[in-house]
């Protein structure tokens, strides 16, 4: 066990000997050399802020009101590089205090040129730039000195969602369904290149180790000349507990002529499948259908026949039969007639 008193003597111990140590005359010749050296260096910092520097800033550049109907076919330019002069003070304020707000177009103005590809230079956006700055800041260049936007009046129409990655639950668990929210959307694009489209892809998104029901928005796979709405999907994944079940279904003919008959070996199969929890006693052997066609019959060469399952439900997961082949007669149906 600790005892308090040594552990206070021990701390006075220690603070006596830091108090005779800051109080030495070379610890104190030390500290005011210290206080001077900041002194100094504080104000060669202020002085050399106090110079001109020039320096690169991005600002983000958005146009807006842009309808629903009007395609950019091109890539335009999202930020502006532009280089500034001034004191080292003010554009430190600008790196560390300012972000810089972005500069607005405006669709209904560039639409006043009546053309669908439009150009201009950078210049042309010097004021609303400088206007982001100081006075006193210069501005020395813009990058890129010109903008390009394509327009295109398209045509509109909805597309089904699909997605495109990989989706696998942990062990003991599986994703039940795959729900888009919105199922589809609508695109805009030229003639050409609307009828080329007819499903709108997710991005490339791998979800792994599902255990819990899971929610996630995914952004739509963007097309050069193409525009989504909405441009991106939320895609629920419902996840559950396996288990197992199996249920027998009867085998059944179909196409056969009115006077034959068909008689399988067993005359049912067992049906083993892997369900959610949930579901286990949402399904039985009326959601399964197992149809034997008479023409693939007389195809065969022997009597005996691969069983295929016509119908399952699509809850059923991982579905097997057993056995995988039965043996069969068709046999001619037999007449009675009345004496």
């Amino acid at each position: 066990m600790f005892n308090t008193q040594n552990i206070k003597k021990t701390f006075l111990q220690i603070f006596r000997q830091i108090k005779d140590f800051l109080l030495k005359p070379k610890s104190r010749e030390f500290f005011i050399f210290l206080f001077f050296f900041f002194i100094a260096s504080g104000f060669w910092f202020l002085q050399t802020l106090n110079e001109e520097y020039d320096t690169d800033f991005s600002i983000p550049l958005h146009l807006n009101n842009l309808p629903d109907n009007i395609v950019l076919t091109n890539d335009p330019v999202s930020a502006l590089s532009v280089r500034v002069r001034d004191k080292g003070t003010v554009l430190m304020n600008y790196k560390l205090s300012r972000k810089l707000p972005p500069i607005e177009l405006d669709y209904s103005q560039l639409a006043k040129q009546k053309q669908n590809h439009i150009q201009f230079s950078a210049v042309v956006l010097e004021k609303q730039i400088l206007s982001k700055f100081n006075v006193s800041s210069k501005l020395l260049s813009i990058q890129p000195d010109s903008l390009e936007y394509i327009f295109a009046k398209g045509k509109g129409k909805r597309i089904p969602v699909s997605f495109r990655g990989k989706i696998e639950a942990s062990q003991q668990y599986f994703v039940t369904d795959t729900i888009f929210e919105p199922d589809s959307v609508s695109i805009y694009a030229p003639s050409a290149l609307l009828n080329q489209v007819d499903t709108a892809f997710t991005e490339e998104t791998e979800l792994l180790g599902l255990s819990d029901s899971t929610t996630i928005k995914i952004p739509l796979q963007y097309m050069k000349g193409v525009k989504f709405v909405p441009n991106y999907v939320i895609l629920h994944l419902p996840t559950d507990i396996v288990t197992e079940k199996t249920v027998k279904v009867p085998l059944r003919g179909i196409n056969f002529p009115q006077d034959k008959m068909l008689r399988t070996f067993p005359s049912y199969v067992e049906v083993t499948f892997q369900i959610g929890t949930r579901s286990f006693n949402t399904i039985s052997e009326a959601d399964f259908a197992i149809n034997i066609d008479y023409w693939d019959l007389r195809s065969l060469e022997g009597d005996t026949y691969q069983i295929k399952i016509t119908k399952a439900p699509s809850q059923a997961k991982k579905v097997r039969v057993w056995p995988t082949n039965v043996d069969f007669l068709i046999e001619k149906k037999t007449t009675q007639t009345n004496d």
